[in-house]
């Protein structure tokens, strides 16, 4: 099996943690020490895009349930929750950037991962379109089981399709939201790679979506496709979320994630 030239996903930002690229226009959110490794996460003050609708979000974002699965979150989160339609209005972000501390295999200094959730901008006049960045990452599912800086346990992959701030008629809520599709569970590694498996996750025939806090999200996740042997000459690294059927969890490219997430 040879997948190492197949393309891959989720290579968000994993370096230092320098200034943001712009400092005034962002807002760092710390963090319990329960969520370590995530000690602390920054997000613009100002949203990307303002007032946009759920049709938007639908095609743009491709959070087709963006509904069910904002109302599942509202009910699990509010006593008496409000229940959102399609007229509903949404500002959204392009990016959250999560603060990790440092790692004693590398440097001596904080370091940090972004994880991006951009939509596609279309083809104008003469301009070409601009696909959409839509990484993975590491998300909690299961806060019960999770360990800070222990492994996997309570850990899931997940594609951030939409990071987006809960309106004010839904409730207070302290942290911005991300729409998510989940991937399956790392159960077992595999026999020849060493590396955790996994594919998109179905609820009746529909990926599996869920809407959840920011705080949630702990770091950038690397997916690479298993090709079997032969690369699909269609897959492209814009594409093979999509297109792709199973994937490895590649823990070698950031060593961040090697040394802390014991993915191997």
């Amino acid at each position: 099996m040879d997948n190492m030239n197949a393309p891959t996903a989720g290579d968000a930002d994993d370096d230092a943690d320098d200034a943001d690229d712009d400092a005034d226009n962002a807002e760092r959110i710390e963090l319990p020490k329960t969520r370590l490794p995530t000690t602390a996460y920054t997000i613009a003050k100002t949203p990307a895009h303002k007032n946009v609708s759920v049709a938007y979000l639908q095609t743009a974002h491709g959070a087709e349930d963006f509904i069910p699965a904002l109302t599942d979150f509202l009910r699990r989160r509010f006593q008496y929750p409000i229940a959102p339609s399609q007229y509903d209005r949404y500002d959204i972000f392009n990016q959250i950037k999560l603060h990790l501390p440092p790692n004693r295999y590398l440097s001596n200094q904080p370091r940090s991962c972004r994880i991006r959730a951009v939509a596609a901008v279309p083809p104008k006049d003469r301009k070409p379109g601009i696909p959409a960045i839509l990484d993975t990452a590491l998300v909690i599912e299961d806060p019960s089981q999770y360990v800070p800086s222990s492994g996997i346990e309570g850990l899931r992959p997940a594609q951030i399709r939409a990071i987006f701030k809960l309106p004010p008629q839904f409730g207070n809520y302290p942290h911005p939201l991300a729409y998510i599709e989940w991937f399956t569970p790392l159960n077992h590694p595999d026999r020849n790679t060493g590396m955790y498996t996994t594919h998109r996750s179905t609820r009746v025939h529909r990926r599996n979506a869920a809407i959840v806090s920011v705080e949630q999200i702990v770091r950038s996740c690397h997916l690479m496709a298993d090709s079997r042997g032969t690369i699909d000459p269609t897959w492209t690294s814009t594409n093979v979320l999509d297109k792709a059927k199973l994937f490895h969890v590649n823990p070698y490219v950031l060593v961040d994630t090697f040394t802390r997430q014991n993915l191997t």
